[in-house]
């Protein structure tokens, strides 16, 4: 059986030149990332980001916009599964299993501690 065509053709290219430890460090988070190098530079290039990073002051940045994109979206599935714990706990007036409050705290020393790049 053959593949079926694809509604969207990318003929265009794009080059960039980097230095070989520039290129060496994209690989490794491509590669964290379960993506090809090419997948992940056009995700993060085409990505709409919340503030961009060149106008916002260090003292103002949201310990949040520090991290990495990988850790950013892993953090909010976290949050995600607590939100359906939460949500179900309260539609059903049922205790939350143990050890959620333990994540939770867990989850806001690792926040309030995560700060500014100095």
């Amino acid at each position: 059986m053959a593949r079926p065509k694809q509604t969207l053709i990318r003929d265009q290219k794009l080059s960039v030149r980097l230095t070989a430890e520039e290129l060496v460090a994209l690989r490794e988070r491509a590669t964290k990332a379960q993506l090809t190098v090419t997948d992940f530079v056009r995700l993060q290039a085409l990505v709409k980001r919340r503030k961009s990073r060149q106008t916002v002051k260090t003292s103002n940045r949201h310990p949040l916009d520090l991290l990495e994109p990988e850790r950013f979206h892993e953090l909010r599935r976290i949050g995600v599964n607590l939100n359906q714990i939460a949500r179900h706990c309260n539609r059903f007036q049922v205790p939350p299993p143990a050890g959620v409050e333990q994540v939770v705290a867990d989850l806001l020393a690792i926040l309030n501690r995560s700060g500014p790049a100095p």
